[in-house]
């Protein structure tokens, strides 16, 4: 649910032109998305990681007529997986500053891509578990608490 939540606040940065913070949220988007199909296959990430190695070797195998479309996208998440540093805080994890400045069309195409990838992600979930899910964050929560109560806390 908090894939939607950077997914919207990526569209609302867009439209104020703040694209260093658009690219972070479509990061974190896709990096959300991404550890919701992991966790589906079984799989939690907490240590430091990099998801896109985790999506190319057990998600994309396993998602069936959807693999193609993981492929496709696939680029995209690795390069937003390289931006979340610099895009959020300007700074590596050395203490060396970057300035790295994003134009509108990196901000536009990186929305676009997480946009897509998230939409990837809810329906390989809908594969798996044989369902449909809401796309609402309002109605999407309302629906796991029903189907799901027994595993939120």
């Amino acid at each position: 649910m908090d894939a939607l939540d950077d997914i919207t606040a990526a569209e609302v940065l867009l439209e104020k032109r703040i694209y260093n913070l658009v690219l972070f949220h479509c990061q974190q988007t896709s990096e959300k998305g991404s550890k919701a199909c992991l966790s589906l296959l079984g799989i939690i990430l907490a240590d430091e990681h990099r998801y896109a190695d985790f999506l190319q070797k057990v998600v994309v195998p396993s998602s069936g007529k959807l693999q193609n479309s993981f492929k496709k996208l696939m680029v995209k998440v690795s390069i937003f997986e390289n931006f979340y540093i610099s895009a959020r805080y300007g700074v590596d994890k050395t203490g060396r500053i970057r300035l790295q400045e994003f134009r509108e069309s990196d901000g536009v195409d990186a929305f676009n891509s997480a946009n897509d990838f998230l939409e990837l992600c809810f329906k390989f979930i809908e594969l798996k578990l044989d369902c449909v899910l809401p796309r609402k964050k309002e109605e999407l929560t309302l629906y796991l608490k029903k189907n799901y109560n027994q595993l939120i806390r």
